[in-house]
């Protein structure tokens, strides 16, 4: 049985997944050791990466099938992820990884039980230079 709806924006590895029912997009940048301020009060910085995404994604409740298809898909491996990116105003793909999620699981009446409160987040592996 299926509960949840599949997406039209957001795909693993081009396959087609369950719709969130949130995703939080951050994008950091890094710098090397030697940026800084200098002793006369300038910002000096070296960039590493400027962009680097992390979307973690939060879904609706899920059946213990769509739940384990899902995680199985994304846990502690390397994939290509696409999303509806804000910066870009697009879809766009990023090679990424997860390293942990989570999962609660409720009501082992209702449908063999429910997932609650599954979520993960695909961490880009190398981001803009």
């Amino acid at each position: 049985m299926r509960l949840g709806t599949t997406s039209e924006f957001f795909a693993i590895d081009g396959k087609r997944i369950v719709s969130p029912q949130s995703c939080k997009v951050t994008i950091e940048s890094l710098a090397d050791s030697n940026s800084g301020r200098t002793d006369d009060g300038v910002m000096h910085i070296n960039w590493i990466w400027r962009e680097i995404r992390k979307v973690t994604l939060t879904f609706p409740p899920l059946t213990t099938e769509e739940e384990s298809s899902l995680l199985s898909m994304v846990q502690g491996k390397e994939y290509d992820f696409t999303y509806p990116d804000p910066v870009d105003g697009a879809e766009r793909t990023i090679h990424c990884y997860t390293s942990n999620h989570s999962a609660d699981l409720k009501s082992g009446v209702l449908y063999g039980g429910l997932w609650m409160g599954v979520s993960f987040s695909a961490i880009e592996m190398e981001g803009v230079r």
